[in-house]
């Protein structure tokens, strides 16, 4: 897809095929806990459907949000070092050394990505691929965390680990569906979008969009620690998914809003649709 822009249908077999490895392998997404208050939900035969609707929901959060200069790869490095800190509450040294190598990868790979303060563009990229790859590989272990019985993380933690990309692609989706549209049709009403034209240079974008991710994971790891119910939980995602989409409803007004927090506004940066 980096060297001919597929139609999306291709993109979503490759997705899936990649699913389904991922459930040959061994893990799948088969209970998602007590979040509806009535003791933990198994999924029964539905485990495959949900577990590559997962895959790729996550991997086409991972993508869509991979328009400015290091932002995917510091969403990914976020989230793949909440799971790393999980992995190591819960026990699972394998895990923990197969996210550290992860994670150093990236770590280099951002040195060159990242775009510093009145520094140079981006030498190399993620493309499609690496964006779809660092989503995958955040899906199967959320799953290898989150499933096993020996292992104790919730799964209601895994959607807030990736927060900011998973709420801002189900909004934009949503709307698109709303909108007689393509799910996977590119425009510029992503975060990123209206962040830049609030006025946010590409470093700043990724330090909003990082930090915010982080706040939300371990916000929802301190309230899992303190005993909130897993209900409680879920209704602050479903909240945020709401928030989000009454926020950005209106383009011009989501971009005064955010423009609203900074008392400067830099020229504005050019981003990829997606």
């Amino acid at each position: 897809d980096d060297a001919i822009d597929l139609h999306w249908w291709w993109r979503i077999l490759a997705q899936l095929v990649a699913g389904g490895a991922v459930i040959a392998g061994g893990v799948q997404v088969a209970q998602i806990g007590p979040v509806f208050g009535f003791g933990p939900l198994a999924l029964g035969d539905f485990s495959v459907v949900f577990t590559l609707l997962a895959v790729v929901g996550l991997v086409n959060a991972l993508n869509m949000i991979d328009g400015v200069d290091g932002l995917a790869g510091s969403v990914g490095f976020v989230c793949l070092a909440m799971l790393a800190g999980a992995a190591v509450y819960a026990g699972n040294i394998k895990l923990v050394v197969g996210l550290l190598l992860v994670l150093s990868t990236l770590a280099a790979f951002l040195v060159f990505n990242f775009r510093l303060p009145g520094g140079p563009p981006a030498r190399i990229f993620l493309g499609d691929a690496g964006s779809g790859l660092l989503g995958l590989i955040i899906a199967w272990s959320a799953f290898r965390l989150t499933q096993s019985p020996t292992y104790p993380v919730s799964p209601i933690l895994a959607p807030f680990l990736v927060a900011v990309p998973v709420l801002d692609c189900l909004v934009l989706m949503g709307r698109r569906i709303v909108a007689g549209k393509s799910p996977f049709e590119g425009d510029r009403n992503h975060l990123h979008h209206i962040l830049s034209d609030a006025g946010y240079a590409p470093h700043e974008i990724c330090a909003v969009v990082a930090v915010s991710s982080l706040a939300l994971g371990l916000a929802a790891a301190g309230l899992l620690k303190m005993g909130a119910p897993q209900p409680l939980l879920l209704i602050i995602f479903c909240s945020l998914l709401i928030v989000h989409w009454g926020v950005t409803a209106r383009r011009a007004r989501a971009v005064r809003f955010y423009a609203g927090f900074r008392r400067q506004a830099p020229a504005t940066a050019a981003v990829r649709s997606r």
